[in-house]
Formats: C-alpha cells, structure tokens, sequence
C-alpha cells in the first residue's frame, strides 16, 4: 500500500490531471449512454407495441371487409342457382364464373341436400357424383345457413377453409348449398392480404381461427397447428384488441400487437422478437458513442497540453466530470476559470455534454419524421394534435389517398412509388401555409391539418391542392390523382379521434364516388 501511494505521489500534475480527466468522463459518457439505452429501450418497446397493435387492427378490418365481399358473392350465386341446380352446364357455368371473378377462392362447389356433389370447379377435382363424408364438410347441411368453417382437410388432401351460402327454392326448400374454398397453404386473395407486413425485419404476422388452429402463418408448416397456453392468442380470441409483451408458444419474449376478426371470430397477432428489437437500440448507443469519441479525445489531448499550469480550478473540472451526468444538478459554468487552459478544458466539457444533448433531440425529431417524405409522422402528429387541443385551436383536416397507386407499385416498381409519393409530398407542402401541418399516416396515406380554418374554406383548398395534383407530371408515371375526405374540429365532432375517422370515411365516400374528389364529412 505504502509503494502505491509512493508512485502516485511521484506523477507529475500534467499525468495525474490526464488520469482523472480520463475517468471523469468515461464516467460522464456512461451515466449519458445508460440514460440514451433507457430512454430509447422505453420507447422503441412501446413504439413496436403500438405499431404491432395498429397493423394487426388494420389486417383484422381488412380481413373483414375481404370476408364481407366473399360472402356477398356467394349469396349473390345461392340465388343465381335456385332455378338452375338441375342443369349440369348452368351449374358449371356459375361456379366458374364464381372461382375467377375475383380469385378468392381456390375451388368452388355445388352440394345437394343428400351431400351429393353436383358441380364443381375446377374439374380436375373428379369430386362430381361423389357424396361428402367429413363431419366438417357437411356442416352446412345442417346449419342451413352462410357458414364459414374451421381448418379442415378436403377430400383431395387440401387443407382448406370453407365459405358456404345456402340454396333454396321459390319455396324456401333447402336445395343445397354453393361453396367456396381457400387453401391454406397456397396462393389467393386472403394470403395475399395476410402477407404483406409492414416491417422490413423480423417482425411477422400469425392468424388463428375461433379453436387456436393457425390458419396463416409465414412458416407454412405450421398452418393447421393449435396454439395453447399462449396469453396473446387467448387474449385475441376473447374478442380483446391490444397488445402485449409475452413469451409465445416457444418462450421467446414477444412484443405482440393483435385484434379479433369479427366475422369468423379468428385473431390476427402481428409480433416481433423482442431481442431483435434491442439490438437495434444498442445500435444507437454505438452510433452515439461513436459520434461524441473524437470530441472526448480531442478534449484529453487538451486536458495533457495544458496540464502543467493547471491548479484547483482543474481539480474542479475533474470533480465536475465524475459527477455530471443526465439527471445531475452540478452546473460547471459555476467553476471559476481565472486563466485561459483551465477555461478552455471547461468549454471542451460542455460542448461535449452539448453535443450529446444534441444528439439525443435529433433522434427524438427523426422518430417524428417519416423518413421517406420528411413530413410529420403519426407520433409527430399526436404530438401537434396535443398542442392544438391544449390551446383549444380548431382546425380542418384533409384526408388524402393517392388513386391506384398498389397500380403504380405493380406497373413501375416500388422505387417509382416511392418516388410518387415524395413528388406528392411536395406539392402538398408547397400548397400548405406556414402554419399548416402535413402528416403521412401510411403507404399512401396522408393529413393535412389546417389550423382555424373552417369546412367551406378547407374544402376550396383540398379542390386547389386536387387540381394542381392532377395537372402535375410526375416523373415515369405521368398523371396521378388523389381523392380527399374533409372533417373539422371540433364543429363535427369535440373528440379527435372522431373527427379523423369521419375525415377517413369522407374519403373512402369519395374513392367510392369515383375517385379524384372530394368529400366532406357528415357532422355526427
């Protein structure tokens, strides 16, 4: 102990300063990067949660919406075949025309009220004449009713879903009934829809029917399997929206966003790895270490340069760099630097903590930018939706969605898209005042808030900004047009989230219309 205290007694001042130099603010570097990794850990757990939540939300109503119309189809041919169940090429026909009109269905069929096939489509199936044994697949025989079923192997090997409408004569006598089936495990419409997630990582999306039978799963071996003592998938099919961070069905922690589809009873879960997820924010941690270093070397290299004429007010600084942190109370401009190097390392110390301040504010703005447009994204817009209602300013808000532009995508590629969709970012800012506030919601989904402005004005402005759209050349694709819904606040409604879903219905009303309008929304 003696020989250690001697060879600490026998460094000069310029040595000694560098050591505790050096230590401050290593110190200083770790307490501001645990506090980053923490803060960001919150907030990237939360922000996966909340947009796992609102794609599942997203996939469960279009889902819905997809089920709807399948079911309306096959109403619409139940009683097309009323008058036509006894004629082999009329039946035939229909069941066709039913399998290609719209390609949700991978085959269709006709079954009489014995369970006696009469038609079907296509033909390669050889099931005409034959009568249907599965408990499952006679379920429509006894139900009489639109029926849409659980998982089951069809007779040719297919594990399907089946969608039923019954027939009945003039004189409501149950004739049969028409049918269409999805194959789980191969291409149509529903998977198409399931598919397409909305992440470009490890982040994917599982649906399970009203059992906990997986009916899509992006790992297709697992289709058909059931699910048991997962919190996530008993908390969909309890009818529950939300999300949670749970282990799944093999303990891996999960951050998990899911809804009910309300038409089948299934459950749409959209989850990601939460591991996955946190290397990205150490990730961050690296970039912010990496982007201080040159500045904390730069200020040791001044700290050894100077040292040799530096007192107590250095032993301050080195006291003031142990002891800064993100949450300290310690002010170094209270350290009185009465000659030039012992300011200069003080100066040094707080540009570093500035520049670290600086980085933490520029990663909070770019997650309110959407990085593509550099327009506000959804938390940017919640944040501006707060202070509008904290100082009880009205405003309209302008619903747009650009025309066929899955048509753009598929004919020009996505970067053409992407292109597109950063053209008609900028002819909306260029027609937004300084105060107005532009928002891309999603894809090709955007907001325009104006602040108090009213319905009559606000739609003279979405009928300027449509126009000079139209007219305006975008590059390889030429024309593009755009539809517009319009609400206010708070004359339609004094809660927000109302009033941006009577905005979104005012577009949809206007994309229903024809596209290439625009709609104002009715006051509820």
């Amino acid at each position: 102990m003696v020989n250690v205290f001697r060879a600490f007694r026998r460094l000069d001042l310029k040595r000694l300063v560098l050591i505790l130099a050096f230590f401050g603010v290593l110190l200083t570097l770790g307490n501001a990067l645990f506090a980053v990794y923490k803060v960001q850990k919150d907030l990237m757990i939360n922000d996966t949660l909340d947009s796992n939540r609102v794609y599942a939300t997203k996939i469960a109503n279009v889902t819905d919406l997809f089920l709807g119309s399948v079911l309306s189809q096959l109403e619409y041919t139940s009683d097309s075949l009323k008058h036509a169940y006894s004629n082999p090429d009329l039946l035939n026909s229909e069941l066709e025309r039913l399998l290609h009109q719209t390609e949700s269905f991978n085959s269709t069929i006709f079954v009489d009220n014995k369970g006696k096939v009469l038609a079907v489509s296509p033909s390669t199936l050889n099931l005409v004449n034959t009568y249907i044994k599965d408990e499952k697949a006679l379920e429509p025989l006894t139900r009489q009713q639109t029926y849409i079923s659980e998982p089951f192997l069809s007779p040719v090997g297919n594990l399907i879903v089946s969608i039923t409408s019954p027939v009945f004569d003039d004189q409501k006598r149950f004739i049969g009934f028409v049918g269409g089936a999805i194959y789980l495990q191969e291409e149509n419409i529903l998977n198409q829809i399931l598919d397409k997630h909305h992440h470009n990582d490890d982040s994917y999306t599982y649906v399970v029917d009203q059992n906990g039978h997986i009916i899509f799963h992006k790992n297709v071996s697992r289709i058909g399997e059931k699910i048991e003592n997962n919190k996530i998938v008993d908390a969909v099919l309890a009818g529950i929206s939300g999300s949670m961070l749970a282990p799944n069905s093999y303990g891996q922690d999960m951050l998990a966003g899911f809804a009910p589809v309300r038409l089948p009873s299934w459950g749409v879960v959209s989850q990601s790895n939460k591991s996955a997820t946190l290397d990205k924010v150490s990730n961050t941690i690296v970039d912010v270490l990496l982007s201080t270093l040159p500045l904390i070397v730069l200020t040791l290299l001044i700290i050894l340069l100077f040292g040799t004429k530096i007192a107590q007010p250095l032993a301050s600084l080195a006291q003031a760099l142990k002891e800064e942190g993100l949450n300290s109370k310690f002010d170094a401009n209270k350290i009185n630097t009465w000659y030039f190097e012992a300011d200069y390392l003080k100066q040094a110390f707080l540009s570093s903590h500035k520049r670290i301040e600086q980085t933490i504010q520029k990663l909070d703005q770019d997650r309110q930018k959407d990085q593509l447009t550099q327009l506000l994204n959804r938390r940017g817009m919640e944040k501006a939706l707060a202070y509008f209602v904290a100082n009880s300013q009205s405003f309209s808000v302008l619903a747009l969605d650009i025309d066929h532009f899955k048509k753009v995508n598929d004919t020009y590629g996505h970067d053409v898209g992407d292109i597109v969709i950063k053209e008609f970012a900028a002819l909306m800012q260029q027609c937004a005042r300084e105060q107005d506030l532009v928002c891309r919601s999603g894809g090709e989904e955007f907001l325009i808030f104006l602040p108090n402005v009213e319905l009559d004005v606000a739609y003279k402005i979405a009928e300027r900004l449509r126009l000079n759209i139209e007219a305006f050349k975008f590059q390889q694709v030429g024309n593009v047009t755009t539809s517009i819904g319009i609400s206010q606040w708070p004359n339609i409604s004094d809660d927000i989230d109302t009033v941006l879903k009577q905005a979104d219905r005012a577009l949809y009303s206007a994309k229903e219309a024809g596209r290439n309008r625009t709609h104002l929304a009715e006051c509820t």
